[in-house]
């Protein structure tokens, strides 16, 4: 169980802290956070902190039933990653309509 969490915590370093929280969760996040920041020297950067935990409270609005029947399969799972990526990297604020309408890039 050590070794799941350690590992996680590996990964949160790698992440932005949004994607880290939503991911990971607030607290594998927020020790990738305080990690970093020992490991080069740095300050705590309180705002990511908050921008973790903030993150690891947000719920991907779409559903894969949101993109059927026109997408199935593979391309229907390429879709929803994809589409959740664009969600993530837009600080969550993509609305279920503004992510719909995005859908027909996929093919």
């Amino acid at each position: 169980r050590d070794a799941t969490r350690l590992g996680a915590i590996g990964k949160a370093t790698a992440l932005p802290a949004g994607e880290a929280g939503y991911r990971l969760g607030a607290d594998t996040a927020r020790d990738g956070l305080l990690i970093a920041a020992a490991s080069t020297s740095q300050p705590v950067d309180a705002e990511a902190i908050e921008t973790a935990v903030h993150a690891a409270h947000q719920a991907f609005p779409l559903k894969a039933a949101d993109l059927m029947p026109e997408l199935s399969g593979p391309v229907l799972g390429r879709a929803m990653e994809r589409l959740e990526q664009d969600w993530i990297d837009s600080g969550f604020s993509l609305s279920r309509e503004a992510l719909l309408a995005r859908r027909g890039n996929e093919g």
